[in-house]
């Protein structure tokens, strides 16, 4: 047999915290509590399934999910956020025996100790493996751990070692393996489903067809001990049946796409939307946060539903409102009936910005100006559009802040004040100020306003009507500025170099990187709940414990 070694540094051992996103991610950062930064994404495929002690484990294309099946209800899942080094997970596997959690993804192999919740990555040029023969599958026996890449190789780790060998020749039959490997496409009986899913046999292949007449295949499943079935389909997301009754349900999880540019949360729901390149399917997420469910609405499906780039949305009551690149929209949850407001309709101009709501005021920032609507009721389907700016101030609106009767907007010229018991509005000027620049968000905190432009962050005096100048001009001089919101006694702007906080007493700026819990560089919206931060980027949705009474950041 012929051996090649392979030598590991340990499995699990503190992670080096370095800012920075060219680095690669070892692991858990142990600066941070597990729970401290959770992220949500889309996890519609599944490539593999395991069940083990009280979890459902499931590989997915955003991160691993975890279902507990005696509580019936999902766990936050596992995602670069927990120290992964990428959310395509192309196999899971739980060792009984040694309490450990193994994944692949595409560049590496990562280990999780449930002990001490500490995730440890081990890529494949560090194992001496072609970067493009990722691990499918992995082995279990007695003596050791195994791993079998997508060309077939093996390579294998005596128990309680930190060595692997590539071997040669197959493994042993006592080996129990998981992942590829792991499945046997065998014969499944017909199932049930509800909301007028439909179960589909073909030359010995399933799939689940939906409404719209697609199908989405099994592509991995298993039975339980409990004769329980888990399904994981190609785009549909997971299923679950009691083999004896043959009644399938669905498991959604997770959001429709990953991209997120709007959210809006009550205690309720959270409504979650983006602008997504390519997609079998798009559209807007709903989590209900009582029940736990997620339901996705898809525009190509929904006739009043115009266009599924959603850059802003707002909720007021039981409406809903979806600001797009073509056009707003209006969805009323009680009547299930939707609404699309154009220019034919009163707006300046369909492309949608940003949105704000007060009482029954919604205030509407487009490509060419500032709308108000007005009288829209829960017993009347009427409503009244209005314009805010004037002709000569038709500029792009990109945020809105309402502070009491004053609305402040950053527009493409700068900011915009308006005086609603006036009803006057004009560009706010001063010394030191940002002047003509582009301003993209507006929040106040205390006595100040503070206004992001595209590469710095300026701050108003409200008491004394004076612009402060600038805390970070020289801070971000290549980085654009996307977002900016306030907490108590903090600033966060999300940029396209992560996320940076200003703690305004102490005068000092700290950058967040995806070594802390980011998914991805850029940071393009933010939403203050509490003593949390939602964080929305191209791959998804993050939620940061701002506020642990543990950390000092």
């Amino acid at each position: 047999m012929k051996l090649k070694q392979t030598f590991l540094a340990g499995i699990f051992v503190l992670v080096i915290l370095s800012n920075g996103f060219s680095q690669r991610i070892d692991g858990t950062n142990t600066a941070y509590e597990e729970g401290d930064w959770i992220s949500y994404t889309q996890c519609r495929h599944v490539n593999s399934i395991q069940a083990a002690h009280d979890l459902i484990y499931v590989a997915t294309e955003g991160g691993i999910l975890r279902y507990d099946f005696y509580a019936h209800e999902w766990l936050f899942p596992f995602t670069i956020s927990n120290g992964l080094p990428d959310n395509y997970i192309l196999a899971v596997a739980f060792d009984v025996a040694t309490n450990l959690l193994w994944c692949s993804t595409r560049e590496a192999v990562s280990v999780y100790d449930r002990g001490s919740h500490i995730w440890q990555n081990y890529y494949l040029d560090e194992l001496r493996m072609a970067g493009n023969d990722p691990v499918l599958s992995f082995g279990f026996e007695k003596a050791g751990v195994w791993l079998e890449t997508g060309s077939g190789k093996h390579y294998f780790s005596p128990l309680n070692q930190t060595t692997f060998t590539e071997v040669s020749g197959d493994p042993d039959k006592s080996v129990v393996w998981f992942g590829a490997r792991g499945f046997t496409p065998g014969h499944l009986d017909y199932y049930f489903l509800p909301n007028s899913l439909m179960f589909i046999e073909d030359a010995h292949s399933y799939s689940i067809q939906d409404t719209n007449l697609r199908n989405f295949g099994l592509d991995y499943y298993l039975v339980d001990p409990w004769q329980t079935i888990w399904v994981g389909t190609n785009g549909l997301g997971m299923f679950t049946a009691d083999t004896r009754i043959r009644q399938m349900k669905p498991l959604p999880y997770g959001l429709l796409n990953p991209d997120v540019h709007a959210m809006a949360k009550n205690n309720r729901e959270f409504w979650i939307g983006g602008i997504q390149q390519e997609s079998d399917r798009s559209g807007v997420t709903d989590w209900n946060l009582r029940s736990k469910q997620w339901k996705y609405f898809e525009p190509r499906y929904i006739s009043r539903f115009r266009n599924d780039k959603i850059k802003a949305i707002a909720i007021q009551d039981n409406t809903i409102w979806f600001g797009t690149c073509d056009g707003l929209i209006r969805y009323r949850t009680d009547k299930n009936s939707w609404r699309s407001l154009t220019v034919f309709d009163g707006l300046q101009d369909n492309k949608i910005y940003t949105l704000a709501q007060q009482d029954t005021l919604l205030y509407v920032g487009s490509n060419d100006g500032l709308d108000l609507i007005t009288e829209f009721t829960q017993k009347s389907d009427s409503l009244v559009i209005s314009p805010v700016t004037k002709p000569k101030d038709r500029v792009s609106v990109y945020d809105i802040y309402i502070d009491d009767n004053l609305v402040w907007a950053g527009t493409g010229y700068g900011l915009y004040v308006y005086d609603r018991m006036k009803n006057e509005g004009g560009y706010y000027r001063g010394a030191d100020g940002p002047g003509v620049e582009p301003v993209f968000a507006v929040d106040r905190l205390r006595d100040s306003l503070w206004v992001a432009t595209l590469h710095t962050v300026e701050v108003y005096d409200l008491k004394n009507e004076i612009w402060r100048g600038s805390p970070a001009r020289k801070l971000f001089p290549e980085t654009k500025i996307f977002d900016l919101v306030t907490s108590d006694g903090a600033v966060w702007v999300g940029t396209d170099d992560g996320l940076y906080k200003h703690h305004v007493h102490k005068g000092y700026w700290k950058q967040f990187t995806r070594r802390d819990g980011l998914l991805h560089p850029r940071v393009q919206k933010l939403l203050v709940d509490g003593d949390y931060l939602w964080i929305g980027s191209p791959q998804g949705l993050t939620r940061f414990y701002w506020n642990s009474p543990f950390r000092i950041d």
